[in-house]
């Protein structure tokens, strides 16, 4: 699974070319300001640093997020992945750690012990776990979201307005907050306060200037903690321009063009963080979702999205759109979605149609391999249908969160197959029915989350279990006494799934015949030609006599049977 969260711990790296400095300024002493507002103590005197070798993560760390994920994302974070995400730097967890302490939610000496101040801090495995907890959480789907669906919800000038606000409301305060630069790179800082001057940057005057605590300002010849005037925030109040000097960051043209977010939310600074954290938001999330598009530069994805009130929405000309090189994402409101694709450029041909999306509830990954499909997603359902005769593989991943599934522990569940018409499946209590308008064709694999007494997960992807099954009717696929996937099917068509697909009954109609032995030969055959060729037939069925093999000697002995018991039938009936 491709990762698409923004991780905000990039960006160490020395100063920009002198082109960029000041023109001419008035004359604002930001130093003293900056001191008057706790500069010189409310800080971590701790540069913005990477893991290593040397410096390894801190598995502790690790341990914490894990017991605090969701289902999914446990799954998809190993420790491995997580470590590699989170390399790059730790601005972010520096700066949330500034916040909190200044705006009293922990103190210097929950980190150090008897540290009257956070510049008194320095760098130890003790710092080091509060920095890495805190630059982790950035992790969590609710923190993620709430940061990007804010960006995307707000244009360059907004964005400015809304800085210039919470800056000038926590100045008043005398609080503390986060400000973080989204563009082809992430970085976080800690505001601090506002002040108003004149200020010239590469022509652009400038009136007002958020004063920031950046731990990339160590690298400064002249500066010997994170406060720098180079690292400040200018703005235009008329025009709503900004410009950070040091990073050559902001909305003028010769600028790199950045977004840039204020966050003051301390509940969200905090959530799941390291010292007694937040565990719930103040805001529901319930109905919200990020769907993300692979390769759409290549593809035209069509996407409606109907939210709990029955209203449709277009996700491409209605959602909030960010880009990750050739992939683009959206942020709307809705739970059931419609998706289609179709190619937009020639090179579109040789691209799988892949997507995803995320909620609170599940993560759903869709991908068609050699046709284009038709995707429908909901809380409960999800299928793929050709839009045309032309037979499609598929590959369909859901995993679910606890409390939003009726099969725990069975989370994660993963349909790969192919079909000339569609494919269904339906989350009921204690597993999954499948549905097709042809013959179901796929593999199945699934496993589970392990959680402790306090709903903590302690372990993920455990009890794995992969199968396939062909099927001609609808089937409804759980666990058996041994935790292992199995197959009931509804003879007689009452709703009740209460007869279990016997051995032999290969196309899984409840009849075992020469359709069955048939099956099998057809199997052998391609497979006796390519051995790459998948086969869907259900070993538990086809694999009649036990022997490991699906061959001709199980087709024989499906025909004896049905010979067999159609000659007892002819007997009884005589």
């Amino acid at each position: 699974m491709k990762r698409t969260i923004s991780i905000v711990c990039s960006l160490i790296f020395t100063s920009f070319l002198d082109m960029n400095y000041i023109t001419y300024a008035k004359e604002t002493d930001l130093s003293s300001i900056a001191s008057s507002l706790g500069a010189d103590t409310d800080y971590l005197d701790i540069p913005n640093y990477k893991h290593s070798s040397e410096l390894p993560f801190p598995k502790s760390v690790y341990k914490d997020f894990f017991s605090k994920c969701t289902n999914y994302e446990a799954s998809s974070q190993s420790e491995e992945v997580f470590c590699l995400e989170l390399a790059s730097g730790t601005c972010y967890g520096i700066s949330a750690i500034e916040v909190l302490s200044h705006n009293g939610i922990i103190s210097p000496s929950d980190i150090m012990l008897n540290a009257q101040t956070l510049s008194e801090i320095q760098l130890s495995q003790e710092a080091d776990h509060f920095i890495s907890g805190y630059h982790a959480s950035q992790l969590h789907y609710e923190n993620d979201y709430y940061n990007r669906y804010l960006v995307t919800q707000l244009n360059h000038q907004s964005q400015c307005n809304e800085l210039i606000r919470i800056a000038e409301k926590n100045m008043a305060d005398g609080k503390y907050f986060i400000i973080t630069y989204y563009g082809d790179t992430a970085h976080a800082v800690c505001g601090i306060g506002i002040t108003d001057g004149n200020w010239n940057y590469n022509g652009v005057d400038f009136d007002r200037c958020i004063l920031t605590l950046d731990s990339n300002a160590f690298d400064d010849d002249t500066n010997k903690g994170p406060f720098s005037e180079r690292s400040c925030i200018y703005v235009n109040s008329q025009t709503c321009d900004y410009y950070i000097p040091k990073y050559n960051f902001g909305s003028i043209p010769t600028a790199q063009q950045v977004q840039i977010l204020a966050n003051d939310n301390i509940n969200i600074i905090n959530y799941k963080g390291v010292f007694e954290p937040t565990k719930e938001l103040d805001f529901d999330f319930t109905d919200t979702a990020r769907i993300f598009f692979t390769q759409s530069r290549f593809k035209k994805y069509d996407a409606i999205v109907k939210d709990k009130n029955g209203m449709y929405t277009d996700v491409i000309k209605e959602g909030r759109k960010y880009e990750f090189g050739n992939d683009v994402g959206y942020y709307i409101i809705g739970n059931e979605f419609h998706i289609e694709t179709d190619n937009k450029l020639l090179l579109g041909e040789s691209q799988n149609d892949k997507f995803n999306i995320m909620n609170q509830r599940y993560y759903f990954e869709g991908e068609t391999e050699n046709n284009h499909g038709i995707f429908d997603i909901s809380d409960t359902e999800f299928s793929v249908a050709t839009k045309n005769d032309k037979a499609l593989v598929y590959d369909m991943k859901i995993k679910y969160n606890e409390g939003y599934y009726s099969c725990s522990p069975h989370f994660n569940w993963t349909f790969n197959g192919e079909t000339d018409h569609n494919f269904k499946s339906i989350l009921v209590d204690k597993g999954m029915i499948l549905q097709s308008d042809g013959t179901i064709k796929t593999s199945i694999s699934t496993s589970d989350v392990l959680l402790d007494g306090q709903d903590n997960i302690t372990d993920i992807n455990i009890n794995p279990n992969e199968t396939t099954i062909t099927a001609v009717n609808d089937v409804f696929v759980t666990f058996n006494e041994n935790n292992k996937l199995c197959f009931f099917i509804d003879p007689d068509d009452d709703g009740v799934f209460d007869k279990i697909i016997e051995k032999g009954d290969v196309n899984s109609d409840g009849v075992i015949d020469g359709r069955d032995a048939t099956s099998v030969l057809s199997a052998y055959a391609v497979a006796s030609v390519n051995k790459n060729i998948v086969s869907y037939l259900n070993k538990d069925s086809a694999d009649y006599n036990r022997d490991g093999i699906i061959d001709g000697r199980d087709a024989t002995e499906i025909l004896t049977l049905y010979a067999y018991n159609s000659t007892n039938k002819q007997e009884v009936g005589t």
